[in-house]
């Protein structure tokens, strides 16, 4: 089953939790809208933040944990450090972390 994401951001973590080690990447999460989904596990307009992507080929994603995401749209290729998951995973959306993000930069 697909889900069907909008206003998408593919965020590549770098960093520990702390944020205070951040030369090594951690990997990548969608984080998005729901416009629809086929398996019924989320409802039209709530976010997603998914588990680690493993397979990105625009228009899709497919995750660790299986599911696959069709992106609606033009997405965003962003960078946050680690220490930011627990807000992506609360809902704060990527945008809203950039620019805090600032004061921790990303190894090259």
């Amino acid at each position: 089953m697909v889900t069907l994401i909008e206003n998408w951001y593919l965020v590549h973590l770098y960093g520990d939790e702390q944020g205070v080690d951040l030369s090594e990447w951690w990997g990548r999460v969608l984080w998005g809208n729901v416009l629809m989904d086929a398996s019924g596990n989320f409802e039209p307009g709530q976010f997603v933040c998914s588990s680690p992507v493993v397979k990105f080929i625009p228009p899709s994603v497919k995750t660790r944990s299986g599911l696959i995401y069709s992106l609606q749209g033009k997405g965003e290729r962003v960078d946050l450090p680690f220490k930011f998951f627990h807000k992506l995973r609360s809902g704060v959306s990527p945008e809203k972390l950039l620019p805090y993000a600032k004061d921790y930069p990303a190894p090259p």
